[in-house]
């Protein structure tokens, strides 16, 4: 049984190519508060709190792109309550925000809003009912309404519309992955991340770790295949907080694995992150935050030239890494 496991969830770090466009979305339409500006220079991202996470926007590079995914398979959940619903349906006409669909979840008993930033990033806000029939007497309640969400056109958003959400989102519930090899997905969010199994169906896994949820979309045998799109840079990542001692044991578990690891200073941040290659290619952020320069740098020093041998490893992530480790 894997003991190494994350303090918790930080928050999903994007690359922005308009970041006044990023901040009109995520800050004025949806009510997150904004933390800090990016820098210039591109280096330090801007930083929003939404739901009790803090959502990071790095101004892109020129060799960098979002990598947004599909919509089903690459997304970011955040719940409201039911009688939010129709106020959160009613500020995406006035904002003429397109909603990319509404989906009724059976299964969680769950009626969702998804809609787009403008890098393409997918996100949903989802309400929950006591059971799968009044999901769907409040779904069919509104199907007049739902038609004329979905009917905005795309790139119309409002650029007078004003004024903060009636109702803040509340906490960050999920993010999901496209995960055509569902066992390698599976062997590394438990296995080298130390999750723990949800649930599981023929077409999600659901894995728990540090508090949030990591759904994992497999292939439909007759569908479309949906590729994981982990973005073009390291900086585009899940962020997951860890205490700066237990960097040593993480770099010693890729090692033994075998994992690709990159390392990522921000001494303006005070913060060490080591970035997982995981299935599919998805970045993973083990974010260690200091008090000082110089205790961050003594670490990034000290464990430099082996993160420079974990980078330099050229396989992906598969079902084979450490199996020999994890059946001992």
């Amino acid at each position: 049984m894997n003991m190494l496991t994350p303090d918790g969830f930080e928050g999903p770090s994007f690359i922005s190519t308009d970041l006044a466009a990023t901040k009109r979305f995520w800050v004025d339409y949806l009510g997150g508060v904004l933390r800090a500006e990016a820098s210039r220079d591109g280096s330090l991202p801007c930083q929003i709190l939404l739901g009790e996470v803090v959502l990071e926007f790095y101004a892109a590079h020129e060799a960098e792109r979002p990598g947004a995914g599909g919509p089903n398979h690459q997304h970011y959940a955040w719940d409201i309550e039911p009688g939010e619903y129709d106020l959160w349906a009613e500020r995406a006409q006035t904002w003429q925000v397109h909603t990319l669909r509404v989906t009724a979840h059976a299964a969680i008993h769950g009626l969702s809003l998804f809609w787009d930033d403008p890098d393409g990033y997918h996100m949903e806000l989802a309400a929950h009912y006591t059971n799968a029939e009044d999901m769907a007497e409040a779904k069919r309640l509104r199907a007049e309404l739902i038609e004329r969400l979905t009917s905005v056109p795309e790139g119309t958003m409002s650029s007078t519309a004003l004024g903060p959400p009636l109702r803040p989102v509340g906490i960050m519930s999920h993010f999901t992955n496209s995960a055509p090899d569902m066992a390698a997905a599976m062997h590394f969010w438990i296995d080298f991340m130390g999750g723990e199994l949800y649930s599981e169906s023929p077409a999600i896994n659901q894995v728990f770790i540090a508090g949030v949820l990591v759904d994992l979309f497999g292939q439909r045998p007759n569908g479309p295949a949906v590729p994981p799109a982990p973005g073009s840079s390291i900086r585009q990542q899940y962020r997951f907080r860890v205490a700066p001692q237990a960097l040593e044991q993480w770099v010693e578990r890729a090692e033994r694995w075998q994992v690709r690891m990159t390392m990522l200073e921000q001494k303006a941040l005070l913060r060490l992150t080591l970035v997982a290659h995981g299935a599919g290619g998805y970045h993973v952020g083990l974010v260690a935050c200091y008090e000082s320069v110089e205790a961050l740098q003594r670490d990034a020093e000290r464990l430099c030239e082996r993160l420079a041998r974990l980078d330099a490893i050229a396989k992906p992530f598969t079902a084979e890494n450490g199996l020999s480790i994890v059946s001992h």
